[in-house]
């Protein structure tokens, strides 16, 4: 049986237990919504309430902030694990990787206003910290045999970091970015929920909850998971193409 089929099954299996639920009355209606009423909500938010719009923004500011926390996290990860200081940054780095994005919310509100500006740096704080560790240790973590072997073959210092250390530490970085695409979902969806936006996918979703839309809210939550899982699976496709010794 393909892994697909597990996973369709899996659905199928949930969703009739989510019905059996919903028929059962055991939660309230308002709280607990049947799946046809999802569905339905899925139908109207599309149909009726311009969900694209708010996707299409939140997609943006996602992808805004997650490149240049990819580019910034790659060059300053190279530049720390060929530093001598390595272990120190290294700490400090961990350190503000461990501050729950959230928090940061009003310093980055006083800095930026509550414009794009704020979400996108938000993200990008978020994502070149996890880029940044993992592309570190993909330097620290070389094949030094392979070292030798360029310094035999008597490789410069640019044909040794293209044909060798690149090659050995993109694993490590591609881990990195999984990490950060999904990441950087979570911090746009909730700085879009509680920093002031007009659209975006965690504004609808706090707004179809204060107006006791539940069916909606629940669609927006599960569009807003599909969406992570989309970018998620093109990702490890793009991995598996470009970046195809992983593992071997």
């Amino acid at each position: 049986m393909s892994n697909f089929v597990k996973q369709l099954l899996i659905i199928l299996t949930l969703s009739w237990c989510w019905f059996l639920f919903s028929s059962a009355n055991i939660f309230p209606a308002l709280l607990f919504p049947s799946p046809q009423e999802i569905i339905k909500s899925f139908y109207i938010i599309f149909a009726e309430d311009n969900i694209s719009h708010d996707i299409l923004l939140t997609i943006v500011r996602m992808i805004s902030g997650l490149v240049m926390g990819i580019v910034l996290g790659i060059v300053s990860g190279v530049l720390i694990g060929f530093s001598s200081l390595t272990k120190q940054i290294t700490f400090w780095v961990d350190f503000l990787r461990s501050i729950p994005g959230a928090a940061l919310f009003p310093a980055f509100m006083l800095l930026f206003g509550l414009g794009e500006l704020a979400k996108i740096f938000l993200v990008i704080f978020a994502t070149v910290l996890i880029v940044i560790i993992n592309t570190t240790y993909g330097i620290k973590n070389m094949n030094k045999t392979r070292l030798m072997v360029a310094q035999t073959l008597k490789l410069n210092k640019l044909q040794t970091f293209f044909q060798i250390i690149l090659p050995e530490s993109l694993p490590y970085i591609s881990v990195g970015i999984r990490h950060a695409i999904s990441y950087s979902l979570i911090m746009v969806v909730v700085a879009e929920m509680f920093m002031g936006t007009e659209y975006g996918l965690g504004k609808r979703i706090v707004d179809f909850h204060l107006t006791y839309e539940i069916g909606k809210m629940y669609s927006v939550i599960i569009l807003t998971g599909m969406i992570g899982y989309l970018a998620n699976q093109l990702y490890i496709y793009f991995e598996s193409k470009k970046i195809h010794w992983i593992g071997k």
